[in-house]
Order: structure tokens, then C-alpha cells, then sequence
């Protein structure tokens, strides 16, 4: 017995009461009646929503009012849904809630800024909205506030993490780095640059082996590579910057800002307006300065291609010259932090006016020679001068000797009397020694015409007697000393004192050394060697120490040198000036003594 329309078969006649009124074959009119006044019930069931239909099918449906429903299919060959809301405030909405969360549809006529709209939301919150006027898109994040992705339409532009985008794409990322990655498998990774007339005029590309690519009008013209060597006309850079030019024109510089085309250049570097660096045609490398973007600019120096240097010439002739055509002189000078860098500071090398070397040393330092990184001679900055050391008083000329060699050698070329050193005081030449063939003179003043009151007539014996010839042993020698003769200098002074010099007991000062200098034994560093191609031969080695604060050894191994790192520490102490005797002095005495006993020893002899 069916009870609602829900219970009714689809066959006719199988449909044999209604309500329990009996509608078989064969009833009674009554029943009839019955059955009629209790499908009227079921459809009123129906139209109240007190019995829901299961699955109703409609060609056109009319609604006024509320639709609640489990499920709605339109299936037709060309669906269509239409709502029409009468009122002024249109809202479309559909949502679907479970045990996890709900799911929002919305279309609203007043929506954000009274502007129509479709939203979804997830979990009550803003996941999509198109803005129905202007037809901005935007994405949604996690809070369901800010846009994490938002088209504007009307400038036809594309936001992700910025709502108001500057340019056709813009990315922006407020808390950490904005990155944009493209990934391919298998295919090509890489960004095209187009136009209206070349759709990949310029492209970026990622090669997959760990190379960048960059392309101009479909030819590739630099690279990065994987071990970060950078070529420029080159797909294979062996080095950090790689240029190839295979062009050897102005227009075609390697590198060129502002390149110079009043010569033919190969290869070169501008820079700014002012100045360029090139190589032209004859393989030298030119440095200029002024001019407009390098063109007419004036050579100040090139490397040619014999490696020479030229400062001021076009023509150097050695591996460094430097000429003043402006000027009679031409100098170097070298300075420092410690000596400051104005004219007149550190060491000034070159030529005066009148073609003499000229070196100048302006601050108050000694100026040290030195060779294989020992001192080999010095000047002071009183003008001492000393050689092979730094150690000195306060002598003019100081020779640090040895026992093998001589201190000081003069040689002649020529085997006849010449002299070898003169000796010189505002009265003219006092002394020299010269040289015959086979013996050495050492002369001292004796022309007549430098002399007056000369007398022949005075007593030597008696002075002669008075000197006082002894034997002694020097201090110097110690346990190998051997008597010797001679005289103690301060008592000749009283009789022949031209012989003597100094003063007995004297004392001066004396500068000496307190501590050596110090330094590092070391092998120095060589630079490798290449190929004409660039290639290593042989790889650089770098410096080896092999000691330091270590005094200059008299020998070094093969190959090891010695640099003062420490000067030497001098001082000044007061020392014994000891006295001198030129026993030659003693000559006229002996002689005249002679010529007194022999005048006596004739007289006796003739009585």
C-alpha cells in the first residue's frame, strides 16, 4: 500500500491503491474518489517539501523563493542555469560543509567596494574573487587577506606577492629572498626576448650542464660556465674573463667603451671619455688620455712588441724608458706612507738639465745597496759611506772586509811610474803613492819651494839619544803574540814630534754595532710558466721560509737567499783615540846622528 508519490511504481500497472483506496481492475466508483483525493494529498506533500522528489527532471524550471536540494543536474546538449534576482542586492550562493570544513560559491551583485563579484572561500575564508567590473583576479593566501597572486586587468598585469604590480610580471616577497625557478626535465630552460618583427631576438638558456647561455638574434655570445669562467665570443673559457675577437677593427675592440678609431685598432678597453688602453696593428699596447670617448686622445706610454716600455716615446728602446719632451729633466720618484708624497719626499732617480744622473734621497735615512737581500753598501745620512755591511763609524769610508780578499785594490795599466792616489788639503796636493814596475812609493810633501828657514847646522845626537827603542808583545795578539821593536808614541812626541799623531791618553766616540741585523733565509717564490696558448708549463711555486730573526750566514745553499728584516741597532760609546807614530818621520834624525859620528870618528882617526 503506498503511503506518499515517492511509493508509486513507474509501471502503470502495477499501481493498485492509493492510501489503501483500491484502484485495480474492476473497482468500485467509490474507491475512485477515494484514490483521486489522495494523490491531491501526496502532490500537496510534495509542493510543501513535506516529501522531497528523487530525481525530478524538468525541459524548463520556474522557481519563486528557495531551493533546497541534495543534488541538481541540467544535462542538455547546451546547458543553461539562470537566476534572476528581482531586488538590488543579486546574490548567488552555493556551499557544501562536511566534518573537515565548508566550501563556498558566492556570486554577489554588491560585493568588495559595492563592485559585482565571484568569491569561493574555503573554511570561511577568501580563496578566489574575480571582480565582475574591472575584471581584476586574485589569488589568496592561507589567511584568506592578502593576495598572493592578483591580476590587474586594466593595465594587464600580472602581481605574485604585490597587489599593484609595476611591470607586465612583478614579483615581490616581503620577509625573505624573491626567487623564480624554472624547472624542465627534459626539455629546454631558457627566456626569450621578443618584439613585433623577431619573436626570440635575445634568449637566456640553461643548457643543463651547468652553463648559461646568452643569445642575440639566435647566435649565442657569452656564457657562463659550470666552473664560473666567463666567455665573451668564446663557448670554451679557460679562464675567469674570456674575450674573442675575431674581427681587428675599431668597432670589433676586444673590450671597448669608448674605443679610439684614428688607428687601427685590434683589441682595446675604454674608459669613461677620457682615456683607452688598445692594441693596434703593429701588436703595442697604447695608453691615451683625453680626447672625446677615446678618439684623439694623446699617447702617454705602450708596451710594443719587443716588451719594451716607453713613458713619453713612441719608440722605447729598453725595457723601460721614460722621456720629457716638455722638459730639460726627467725623473722617477718613489714614496710611501712613511714619507709622505710631495715633491720633495722619498727618492728621486733620474736626469738634470744638464744630462747628469741624478739620485736624491730627500728624507733623513740611510740609503742602503744591497744584493741577494744582504746590504753591500751603505750611505748614511751624515754621507758615511760604507761598504760590503751596514757597520760603520764615523769615518768617511768604511770597508767591511774579509780575510780572503783585500779591502781596497787600486790597479793601473801601465807597468812605468803612475800614481794611484793623491792627497789633497786647501794648500794643494801633500802626498800619493805611486807605482814603478816591480815597488810602491809612498810620498809625502818635500819640495823646496814649499819650505823656508832651512838649516843644516843643529845637534841630532842628542835628540837621537833621548829616544827610547823597546821591545813589546800587542795586547791583540794574545797567547800568539811575538816580541817585536819599536817605540811607545808619546815618548818620540817631545823629540820628533811631527812623527807622531794624537794625544797620549785620548778618548773619542765611537759608533758600534749593539745587535746585528736579522733576516729570513728563504727561497723565493717563481711565477709559472706558460704556453703562447695560455697553458701552464710549469705551476708557480710559492716563497719557502726556511728561517727567521737569523743573522746574514757567510754561506747560503744553493738557491737561498737572505733579506734584512731587522736593521742593525747601533750606538755610540766612548773609546781610547789611541796614538800613531810614522816611524819614517825618524829617517832625518838617523841620518844627521850618522853624519855627527862619523864627523867625530874622523877626528879622532887624524889625531
Amino acid at each position: 500500500m503506498a503511503n506518499t508519490i515517492r511509493d508509486y511504481s513507474a509501471t502503470a500497472a502495477a499501481n493498485t491503491t492509493v492510501d489503501g483506496a483500491d484502484i485495480s481492475e474492476g473497482c468500485s466508483p467509490a474507491g475512485i474518489n477515494d484514490a483521486i483525493r489522495g494523490v491531491m494529498a501526496d502532490l500537496k506533500d510534495v509542493s510543501t517539501g513535506a516529501v522531497a522528489l528523487e530525481s525530478p527532471a524538468a525541459d524548463s524550471l520556474t522557481v519563486t523563493g528557495t531551493v533546497t536540494a541534495d543534488d541538481i543536474a541540467i544535462s542538455d546538449s547546451s546547458p543553461t542555469f539562470t537566476m534572476t534576482d528581482t531586488d538590488t542586492n543579486a546574490l548567488f550562493r552555493v556551499s557544501a560543509s562536511s566534518a573537515v570544513g565548508s566550501v563556498t560559491l558566492e556570486v554577489d551583485e554588491n560585493g568588495v567596494g559595492s563592485n559585482p563579484q565571484f568569491l569561493i572561500q574555503g573554511q570561511n575564508v577568501d580563496r578566489f574573487r574575480i571582480d565582475a567590473d574591472g575584471g581584476d583576479i586574485s589569488f589568496y593566501d592561507s589567511t584568506g587577506v592578502t593576495q598572493g597572486l592578483f591580476w590587474d586587468a586594466s593595465a594587464q598585469r600580472l602581481g605574485l606577492g604585490t597587489n599593484a604590480p609595476e611591470t607586465l610580471i612583478h614579483l615581490k616577497e616581503t620577509t625573505g629572498n624573491a626567487i623564480l625557478r624554472i624547472n624542465s626535465d627534459g626539455g629546454e630552460r631558457r627566456i626569450d626576448f621578443g618584439d613585433a618583427t623577431d619573436a626570440d631576438g635575445g634568449r637566456i638558456k640553461y643548457d643543463g650542464n651547468d652553463n648559461l647561455q646568452f643569445y642575440t638574434s639566435g647566435t649565442e655570445h657569452m656564457r657562463v660556465t659550470s666552473g664560473g669562467n666567463v666567455g665573451i665570443g668564446t663557448a670554451s673559457p679557460d679562464r675567469r674573463l674570456q674575450v674573442k675577437s675575431n674581427e681587428n677593427n675599431a668597432a670589433n675592440t676586444t673590450i671597448g667603451l669608448a674605443p679610439s678609431t684614428t688607428e687601427n685598432v685590434q683589441g682595446g678597453l675604454g674608459v669613461g671619455s677620457g682615456g683607452i688602453l688598445g692594441v693596434n696593428a703593429v701588436n703595442t699596447i697604447q695608453f691615451r688620455i683625453g680626447g672625446t670617448d677615446g678618439d684623439g686622445a694623446s699617447e702617454v706610454a705602450r708596451i710594443n712588441s719587443s716588451n719594451n716600455v716607453g713613458i713619453g716615446t713612441a719608440s722605447p728602446a729598453r725595457r723601460l724608458t721614460l722621456h720629457n719632451s716638455g722638459a730639460t729633466t726627467s725623473h722617477i720618484q718613489m714614496t710611501n706612507a712613511a714619507t709622505g708624497e710631495a715633491g720633495a719626499n722619498g727618492v728621486l732617480f733620474g736626469v738634470n738639465g744638464a744630462g747628469q744622473v741624478e739620485l736624491w734621497n730627500y728624507e733623513n735615512t740611510d740609503m742602503l745597496f744591497a744584493i741577494g737581500g744582504a746590504v753591500a753598501a751603505l750611505i748614511d745620512s751624515n754621507g758615511n759611506f760604507a761598504l760590503n755591511g751596514s757597520v760603520r763609524d764615523s769615518s768617511r769610508f768604511t770597508i767591511n772586509g774579509n780575510v780572503s780578499n783585500p779591502n781596497l785594490q787600486s790597479w793601473q795599466n801601465t807597468t812605468s811610474g803612475v800614481t794611484h792616489f793623491w792627497f789633497r788639503n786647501p794648500n794643494g796636493i801633500v802626498g800619493s803613492i805611486v807605482t814603478s814596475g816591480s815597488s810602491t812609493a809612498y810620498n809625502t810633501s818635500s819640495d823646496y819651494r814649499l819650505k823656508t828657514a832651512v838649516n843644516y847646522d843643529w845637534d841630532a845626537t842628542t835628540r837621537l839619544k833621548q829616544l827610547r827603542p823597546a821591545r813589546f808583545e800587542w795586547i791583540a795578539d794574545g797567547d800568539d803574540a811575538v816580541p817585536v821593536d819599536g817605540f811607545l808614541a808619546h815618548e818620540v812626541q817631545d823629540i820628533v814630534p811631527e812623527a807622531i799623531s794624537g794625544t797620549k791618553d785620548a778618548m773619542r766616540d765611537e759608533e758600534y754595532e749593539v745587535s746585528a741585523a736579522t733576516g729570513d733565509i728563504y727561497t723565493p717564490a717563481t711565477e709559472a710558466v706558460l704556453d703562447e696558448d695560455g697553458n701552464e708549463v710549469t705551476p708557480a711555486v710559492a716563497e719557502v721560509i726556511h728561517s727567521t730573526d737569523v743573522e746574514r750566514p757567510e754561506e747560503l745553499a744553493e738557491g737561498q737567499q737572505w733579506r734584512e728584516t731587522t736593521v742593525a741597532v747601533m750606538g755610540t760609546r766612548s773609546v781610547p783615540d789611541y796614538q800613531g807614530i810614522d816611524q819614517s818621520k825618524l829617517v832625518p834624525l838617523l841620518v844627521k846622528t850618522i853624519q855627527e859620528l862619523e864627523a867625530r870618528i874622523t877626528a879622532l882617526e887624524a889625531n
